[in-house]
């Protein structure tokens, strides 16, 4: 996978928060949506009123990127027409003597909601496997305990990518991701992206997993184009 970019997620996200608010924008964190033109919030000149723990905010526009709560958001403003199914990734961490220099990916079963166990590098060059997929019922269990039960399934799929023998002692849990899947468990063909203006100032993106962060410049394109 020659053409394969690296990131940092996190300082990726925090330079577009930097930049956002280099523009103007205010960032509010731990809150928590309530209602969307509750009781009546309807307001006067257009837009909506979203009533949160932090108190009412008034919108001429919403974009509803919420990830994982994005259907639950959409339902908040009565766009019903969606549903995630969170389907979990756990990732191993990798110690091989081994100097991999690109990503190695598994051939995708057709039928799999992910790509298979594949080989990724950070940008310290470490080594991580994973993800795998699987439908959970809880989007927020983000526990290590779920993840270090799938030591001998990694080793398994390490040695069958990478062709070689690997011991248990080589892999350590390192961390998991939920997707916010459109895709039912009891399907066997992806479903694509949704980003759609459901109603006037109101734009959802739902579904949006791996490849959403190399995408997510697109997407925000995609998005402005939609609010013109």
């Amino acid at each position: 996978s020659s053409g394969t970019g690296i990131v940092d997620a996190t300082q990726l996200t925090r330079s577009l928060i930097h930049a956002a608010e280099d523009r103007g924008a205010t960032l509010v964190l731990n809150c928590t949506l309530i209602s969307v033109d509750g009781a009546g919030f309807r307001r006067a000149g257009g837009g909506v009123r979203l009533q949160t723990s932090r108190g009412p905010i008034d919108a001429d526009v919403v974009v509803n990127c919420a990830g994982l709560d994005a259907d639950r958001v959409a339902h908040l403003a009565g766009i019903e027409k969606y549903k995630i199914h969170p389907c979990r990734g756990d990732y191993f961490s990798l110690k091989s003597e081994v100097k991999y220099r690109h990503l190695i990916y598994p051939v995708k079963d057709k039928a799999s909601p992910g790509l298979g166990v594949h080989l990724t590098l950070d940008l310290g060059g470490g080594i991580r496997l994973g993800p795998d997929a699987e439908y959970v019922a809880d989007r927020a269990d983000f526990s290590a305990t779920s993840g270090e039960r799938k030591l001998e399934v990694f080793r398994a799929a390490a040695e069958l990518l990478l062709s070689t023998q690997i011991n248990a002692s080589q892999l350590q849990y390192d961390t998991c991701g939920i997707r916010p899947k459109l895709r039912p468990p009891h399907e066997s063909v992806e479903r694509d992206f949704v980003v759609s203006l459901d109603r006037s100032g109101w734009v959802n993106l739902v579904g949006i997993e791996s490849p959403g962060l190399t995408a997510s410049m697109a997407l925000a394109e995609r998005v402005a184009g939609l609010l013109k």
